[in-house]
């Protein structure tokens, strides 16, 4: 299963925008094109759909109206405000398709961003089955909504719910909130997925050297969770993560896990290091915990591990930060061979050199900005002048030959694939 593509309206600059997904995907454009906040948007969406969006703004600092559009915001000169704050709402649709069994849906939803997050209508629908809510205008107490539901089978058109009014505190998704079986049996492969998405940020060295206690199946944020993440792997699937980084440190023996706390269950990164010994000692096996461990390592591992992971589809930004140019191509490869689908930020021609056209073409998103502000994306090797290049160069090459500024202008001023 696989996210086809999405579409969202006034989440930051995400206004208007829709962006179409392969199983690879690899985003371009200059600083603050709107890169990183494709990425918060579905950090975001995955909040929704667990129920847990309180704890995320408050986590990410970041109230409701911090994720409106800018350029909605009242303008103040002289003490006097000059606009008015609209009350726009933010608006979603994920397409989601299983390309095995054939199977697809989508999970849309529209709610209020002003002052706090409350939805006002969502619409599930995978495999035939198709549950909606709106909310009704009058409105319930003590913080609770009142909502229509109803929950159809398409090919009958028969509703399938016994009571039509829910009352709950509606904040997240629907299927975060209830736990009626003859919903669930038939959307828990989008709710499952959704809730599989996993959203990194750039490595921080800092907390890849850290000690953690839990991991929640994945590396973290930031990798801040890695070493706790390990120690739930075993032995086998760590073993095959030392097995591919070998012959690019040609002195590694494993890679595991280190404890200082062990009656806290606090773990780091470790590695095992084996080098000739002498006539008299055969050899010479020495443990480096994260401290010693060089950041290009770290950050690798860190990759490796998450792809162990249980999730569906990982993020990662600026994936080429702290890698050696000579160890980009082998993590390419492997983030094109994951059994999840991938989407990542880069801004290396290098990272983009290592694709070949058939992931290229499909996966590689220029991201770049219109002239009010809002993101807009085009795949890359469609635009016309690109093409041409590329019957010469490949995807890098034709990323470093090209002037992103004016190009993004062209883009922004014409609304075409220049």
């Amino acid at each position: 299963m696989r996210i086809k593509s999405i579409y969202v309206n006034n989440f930051k600059s995400l206004v208007d925008f829709k962006i179409d997904l392969a199983k690879f995907n690899c985003l371009i454009g200059l600083n603050g094109s709107g890169k990183s906040t494709f990425l918060q948007f579905m950090s975001f969406l995955v909040q929704l759909m667990k129920g847990n969006t309180g704890r995320w703004s408050e986590k990410m600092g970041w109230p409701a109206p911090l994720i409106m559009p800018r350029y909605f915001f009242p303008t103040v000169k002289k003490g006097v405000r000059t606009e008015s704050v609209q009350n726009i709402n933010l608006v979603f649709k994920v397409e989601i398709v299983d390309d095995a069994t054939g199977s697809s849906g989508f999970w849309e939803g529209e709610f209020v961003t002003r002052y706090e997050f409350v939805f006002v209508a969502e619409t599930i629908s995978y495999n035939g089955y198709t549950l909606r809510t709106k909310a009704t205008d009058k409105e319930a107490k003590n913080g609770l909504s009142r909502f229509v539901c109803s929950f159809t089978e398409e090919k009958s058109g028969t509703d399938l719910l016994k009571e039509n009014l829910v009352v709950l505190p509606y904040d997240s998704s629907i299927l975060s909130k209830i736990d009626a079986p003859e919903i669930l049996d038939h959307l828990k492969p989008i709710k499952n997925f959704i809730c599989n998405i996993d959203v990194c940020e750039q490595f921080s060295v800092v907390d890849l050297k850290s000690f953690s206690r839990k991991s929640g199946n994945t590396v973290g944020l930031r990798g801040e969770s890695t070493g706790a993440f390990m120690r739930m792997l075993g032995e086998e699937k760590l073993a095959k993560i030392s097995k591919k980084l070998l012959p690019y440190f040609p002195f590694l023996d494993y890679v595991g896990v280190d404890s200082r706390h062990f009656e806290d269950e606090m773990w780091c990164i470790g590695v095992k290091e084996k080098y000739p010994g002498t006539a008299s000692y055969s050899g010479n096996i020495s443990f480096l915990d994260a401290t010693q461990i060089n950041d290009g390592m770290l950050r690798l591992i860190a990759f490796l591990v998450q792809l162990e992971s249980s999730k569906k589809l990982l993020l990662f930004d600026e994936i080429e930060n702290g890698i050696n140019p000579e160890l980009v191509g082998f993590l390419t490869k492997e983030l094109i061979d994951a059994k999840q689908q991938i989407v990542v930020t880069t801004h290396s021609p290098l990272f983009l050199n290592y694709l070949d056209d058939e992931t290229a073409i499909p996966g590689v998103h220029f991201i770049y900005k219109t002239p009010e502000g809002a993101t807009r994306t085009v795949p890359f090797l469609s635009i016309p002048e690109m093409k041409e290049k590329l019957e010469m160069m490949g995807p890098g090459e034709a990323f470093i030959d090209t002037n992103l500024v004016e190009l993004s202008r062209r883009l922004s001023e014409t609304g075409k694939e220049a």
